[in-house]
């Protein structure tokens, strides 16, 4: 699940390929799991910390058997609707906050 470019082996190649979504250059690879730390967020820079120390072998591989990868979990637009959503209800708690004024 960490082997980004299908090679068969965990190398810098993938540390590359994971620093690239977590700079928003490409998305997570189909299959593949992007949140390496599983602390539920995908691809941030402690999972990418955490890929180097695998790659190092100064770190276990974690167990991800029972892991639905998130880009099959969870679909772009129901992300983006949710982070809308989010962002709505932030509006409207400041709009009433600065009528309260």
């Amino acid at each position: 699940k960490l082997d980004y470019n299908n090679d068969g082996k965990l190398d810098t190649n993938d540390s590359t390929i994971l620093t690239d979504v977590f700079l928003r250059k490409i998305t997570c690879p189909i299959g593949k799991v992007c949140d390496v730390n599983q602390d539920g967020k995908s691809a941030t820079i402690s999972d990418v910390v955490k890929l180097t120390n695998i790659i190092l072998g100064t770190a276990p591989v974690p167990d991800y058997s029972n892991l639905i990868p998130l880009s099959e979990s969870i679909s772009f637009r129901q992300q983006l609707a949710s982070v809308l959503d989010a962002a709505r209800r932030i509006v409207e708690q400041i709009s009433f906050w600065l009528k309260g004024r």
